[in-house]
Order: structure tokens, then C-alpha cells, then sequence
């Protein structure tokens, strides 16, 4: 039980720190879900806020980087 506590422990602390002061707000984020919900094709991922706009922004340029520099190596496997 108290393998975990390390990782999940030190965030089930910061949790409770922030608890009540997070920047998003639940009634937009319910709206925007109901939006989605909406969608005749919607997408796969929807990222609330600026904090997961950002994150996922930075994970997007580190993939597309990743992909760049394997492309000599990954594009000559081909017949």
C-alpha cells in the first residue's frame, strides 16, 4: 500500500494545497464538455485551460523534434 507513496503521496499533497485555488473554472469546463458532447466529430483530446494548451504545446514540439531527427534513419526502411 505504501509503495507508491513517494509519487502518488507527494501528489496527493500538492493536491490538497492547491484544492479550491485552481485557475480553471468547473462551470466553463462543464460547458465546454457539453460542447463537445454536442459535436457531430468530435476531437480526440480536448485540453482545458492555458496550463494543458501549454503542456500539450511543449509535448507537441518535443514530438515533432523527435520526429525530425529520426527521419534520416526512420524514412530510408523503406524498399
Amino acid at each position: 500500500m505504501f509503495e507508491y507513496f513517494g509519487i502518488s503521496g507527494k501528489f496527493a499533497a500538492l493536491l490538497r494545497t492547491i484544492n479550491g485555488k485552481q485557475p480553471g473554472d468547473p462551470a466553463k469546463a462543464a460547458q465546454a464538455l457539453l460542447k463537445l458532447a454536442a459535436m457531430e466529430a468530435p476531437p480526440l483530446r480536448l485540453y482545458l485551460g492555458k496550463y494543458a494548451f501549454g503542456m500539450a504545446k511543449q509535448r507537441l514540439s518535443q514530438t515533432q523534434a523527435e520526429l525530425d531527427a529520426s527521419a534520416p534513419i526512420g524514412l530510408d526502411t523503406d524498399f
